[in-house]
């Protein structure tokens, strides 16, 4: 029978076209977790790999759960990065799982730095289309659309160097003076599963205490009372 030949061969040609989507997309899992364990080299972090679990289901903001959690010795501030980049920040924890705030959320921000020149900014989500927005940047700033963003490192929270995002475009004609700056995110903030939470880093030296700073103060101001008598004497 001419149809059922027709029907079997058509399931068998949907059957093949699953099963090679299916290696498409294990070949592209596998090449993921490849870079993400190439993490575990980079120089002066440690990192503890994590799946996502769900985005959770809230209208005004983007987070998403991992399996990780407090026995995992996840911590709130952690990073949360993928192979292309930063993915977000842990906000909250529990036992086994715990909560990240994405880069494009509306209440994160993310001090990074321009890879060309080094100009120093801070990138806010909350912006349409997934996209990040730069604020606050004079309009005659030296910043072009193509500009890589990185993390800078010296927020003491994010290992210098992660890519962040690209510059896809700048409006200067803004009437309040400052430009305003659309970034796309580099990482799969919205794509992958697998990510990798940045446990330990290098840690920067602390700040000298208060009483330190304020001694010092103190001692420069009477070396400069000091010259002033001098040079009044006559």
């Amino acid at each position: 029978d001419l149809s059922r030949r027709a029907a079997l061969l058509e399931q068998s040609a949907v059957k093949s076209t699953h099963l090679a989507q299916q290696a498409q997309g294990l070949a592209a899992e596998n090449a993921q977790l490849r870079s993400l364990m190439a993490l575990r080299q980079r120089e002066g972090i440690t990192v503890e790999m994590a799946d996502i679990l769900y985005e959770t289901r809230e209208a005004v903001t983007r987070k998403v759960v991992i399996d990780k959690g407090l026995v995992h010795s996840m911590a709130a501030g952690m990073p949360v990065i993928d192979s292309a980049g930063l993915i977000g920040q842990v906000v909250r924890t529990y036992p086994l799982t715990s909560e990240v705030n994405l880069i494009i959320d509306r209440d994160q921000a993310t001090p990074v730095q321009v890879a060309r020149n080094g100009l120093r900014a801070v990138a806010y989500g909350g912006v349409e289309g997934g996209m990040l927005e730069i604020r606050f940047m004079a309009g005659n700033a030296d910043i072009k659309e193509g500009d890589e963003l990185f993390t800078s490192g010296l927020d003491g929270i994010y290992p210098a160097n992660l890519p962040v995002a690209k510059v896809v475009q700048i409006d200067r004609s803004t009437a309040v003076g400052f430009a305003r700056i659309v970034c796309q995110p580099l990482a799969g903030v919205t794509r992958h599963r697998h990510v990798a939470v940045v446990t330990r880093q290098v840690k920067l030296p602390d700040a000298p205490p208060k009483e330190e700073l304020d001694d010092k103060k103190r001692g420069k101001k009477s070396k400069t009372a000091s010259a002033m008598s001098v040079e009044q004497k006559p």
